[in-house]
């Protein structure tokens, strides 16, 4: 039996990035996917890569702004070992500032935002009429540091980088059981370290283990538009939405946050979001569905990177 260093439970973009990074510091590795790599709630629609506010600054603030510096380069080198596109562009994100205190509030972001984003981006107060909205009294907010992606793009492009490479990435692999140094399941794999990115689905081998609860899942939907008119605006975000255009004629609406559910499929949680969405934009009124999509999202309890030992 092939022992490796690292098992990495979970085949989404958490395991496949940390298996491309063990495996550029020599590690053997292995990738143990339920289903296919890429799937679950990487393989979603809307792929938003957006900044915390600028304001009360702090390490969590700061390591999620880390990763925001490194996605450029990162997934450019991923095109460039797939041969494939991932989506991956930095166009910037509207807000609407709706009343004063939402206009105080922006001001004041705009201040910290020359600080704690160091250079990479802004945050503008803009008075025009090139937005979206139905109403926008106060003006709208659009910072140019937020990016987007095309999340199905960009895993098929990472799963298939990590394959070229000479990864073993084991499909439809169900793991029963987990042991210091083996995980029992479709067939016993033997590891020096075993890694659990899961999803929500790691909750229950943390809490086996370590006899701690971080977490649990939570209900996500979304769906692909089509407006009647071409889109020209960079991503929007609002009260509980994102519209992040993939093209003119491609708007990805998400998402939902549902910490309690009856199933797992699209339901009516999804026809509120977009009727509000359509409420807010004029433009998206009367658009057509092309897809829906749900799935369940791991959701920590506390905003803590849950990444280490």
């Amino acid at each position: 039996m092939k022992n490796y260093d690292v098992a990495i439970i979970g085949g989404g973009v958490a395991g496949l990035t940390t298996a491309l990074y063990a495996h550029k510091v020599g590690m053997s590795v292995i990738v143990l996917e339920r289903s296919k790599a890429g799937c679950g709630a990487s393989g979603g629609l809307v792929g938003a890569l957006a900044p915390h506010m600028p304001e009360n600054w702090n390490e969590k603030k700061q390591y999620q702004l880390d990763a925001l510096a490194m996605s450029s380069s990162f997934w450019a080198d991923i095109e460039l070992q797939s041969g494939q596109a991932t989506g991956y562009h930095k166009n910037g994100r509207f807000q609407n500032i709706t009343d004063e205190r939402g206009l105080e509030k922006a001001l004041m972001r705009e201040d910290a935002a020359k600080s704690t984003w160091a250079g990479m981006g802004e945050w503008q107060i803009r008075n025009d009429e090139n937005h979206p909205f139905e109403n926008s009294p106060f003006g709208y907010i659009y910072d140019t540091l937020s990016a987007q992606i095309m999340p199905r793009d960009a895993m098929s492009a990472l799963a298939k980088t990590v394959k070229n490479l000479g990864i073993d990435v084991r499909e439809n692999f169900s793991v029963d059981d987990i042991h210091p140094q083996e995980i029992i399941g479709t067939e016993k794999i033997r590891t020096k370290n075993i890694v659990i990115a899961a999803g929500y689905e790691s909750w229950p081998w943390a809490r086996k283990y370590l006899g701690v609860d971080f977490g649990e899942g939570t209900k996500g939907q979304a769906a692909i538009l089509q407006p009647i008119e071409p889109w020209s605006y960079p991503m929007v975000t609002g009260a509980g939405f994102y519209i992040v255009p993939h093209a003119p004629d491609r708007l990805a609406i998400g998402s939902t946050s549902e910490r309690f559910w009856k199933h797992d499929n699209v339901d009516e949680e999804l026809d509120a979001l977009l009727a509000k969405v359509a409420r807010d934009m004029p433009l998206l009124k009367n658009a057509q569905i092309l897809e829906s999509w749900s799935g369940i999202r791991p959701r920590a309890f506390r905003p803590d990177p849950l990444i280490g030992k």
